[in-house]
């Protein structure tokens, strides 16, 4: 049954679908992985290590890691930053490993508002282990049938595209709004030297901050004269294909203390 179940969902991914991009709940704190844009929005150096791991006790489950690190390069209004990723279907039979990199600039246009550019490119290598699955074409009169080839040559199917994406942040120091497309170039998917285009995928985003309060702060302690008690309600919708997905939140930070809501 596990093996009928992983080649259902392998078809809807590869078939169906045409393939999707991996996606994290916690979107807010991927900021490269949602717009390459935001890159280098810390002040300094930033690192980041991430982890989704869904229905870990069965067989079918899926596990992703990213790993990325971003720098704020300020002298030349730029921002430079890499991540990697790595997804595993089942028991590691379907693979999914990539690397990018992004380079975000920006300008002031006016005093309060400023205007960030980002693009992405990023390889990714893709594997599957037929070995491990029963297809149609093995089943006889009598059931399943080993001897029966599925038709591929060797174990594993391998494949691997390049992607490119790019987005634009407008903001100032309550409010931004933003867009990135992702897959631009259409990179295809296949494993079978066939036409399988991976659908471009676009992302909006916006959010408000609102001063609930200010905190004086002792000069020789802090870096500023004020500290903020904020809360920000933001909004976020992504399509790629047929898919479509609106998620809405609010979050508040006090001093080093972040919270929120979201749906």
């Amino acid at each position: 049954m596990v093996r009928i179940f992983l080649i259902v969902v392998l078809v809807h991914i590869f078939s169906l679908l045409n393939g999707q991009d991996i996606q994290f709940s916690q979107y807010y704190n991927l900021p490269q992985l949602m717009n390459p844009s935001l890159v280098g929005t810390s002040y300094a150096f930033r690192g980041m290590a991430h982890a989704r791991l869904q229905w870990p006790t069965l067989q079918a489950r899926y596990t992703t890691f990213l790993a990325s690190a971003d720098y704020n390069w300020s002298k030349y209004n730029s921002g430079i930053g890499i991540s990697f990723l790595n997804d595993a279907q089942g028991p590691s039979y379907i693979t999914t490993n990539s690397i990018a990199a992004q380079y975000a600039y920006w300008v002031n246009i006016t005093k309060d508002i400023s205007l960030r550019s980002g693009i992405q490119l990023a390889q990714t290598w893709r594997s599957i282990e037929v070995n491990k699955f029963t297809f149609p074409n093995q089943f006889d009169g009598n059931g399943f049938n080993s001897a029966i080839s599925p038709g591929f040559d060797g174990n594993t199917l391998n494949t691997s595209f390049f992607s490119i994406a790019s987005g634009l942040v407008l903001y100032t120091k309550e409010f931004w709004v933003g867009a990135a497309g992702y897959n631009l170039n259409r990179p295809n998917q296949t494993f079978l030297g066939e036409k399988d285009l991976l659908p471009m995928k676009f992302n909006f985003v916006a959010g408000y901050r609102i001063i609930l309060k200010k905190i004086p702060t002792m000069r020789y302690l802090e870096d500023e004269d004020e500290i903020y008690w904020t809360l920000t309600p933001t909004v976020h919708f992504k399509t790629q294909g047929t898919s479509q997905q609106l998620d809405l939140g609010i979050y508040s930070i006090y001093k080093f203390l972040l919270t929120g809501l979201w749906y």
